[in-house]
């Protein structure tokens, strides 16, 4: 999900729901299991992620209005190989999301 300033809307994405699935195997070249770029005020939750090379949940801003804000992300289970990125990046801008993660 990736809010995207060039397609002539706000560049955000807001209220989105990403829960029940099963994401795997993707390549150490391709995008996050679950990546968002400027995703607002949403949950993430009952999601299984595992063995994906690269990065598990990505929270940013790129082609976005801002960062990813005010989201709350429970109740997922991420079992990341050594050769990953990283389970979960946060970064440029994205603030105020809660997390409950168990390890």
């Amino acid at each position: 999900m990736n809010g995207d300033l060039s397609m002539g809307d706000d560049g955000i994405i807001s209220n989105a729901i990403v829960a029940g699935n099963i994401i795997h195997d993707n390549g150490v070249g391709g995008g996050s299991a679950i990546n968002m770029d400027c995703v607002q005020d949403s949950k993430i939750f009952n999601n299984l992620l595992y063995n994906n090379h690269a990065t598990g949940i990505a929270m940013y801003q790129i082609d976005g209005a801002e960062g990813s804000k005010n989201n709350k992300v429970f109740n997922n289970t991420i079992v990341h190989p050594t050769d990953g990125r990283w389970a979960v990046l946060i970064v440029n801008g994205s603030t105020e999301t809660q997390f409950i993660i168990i390890y």
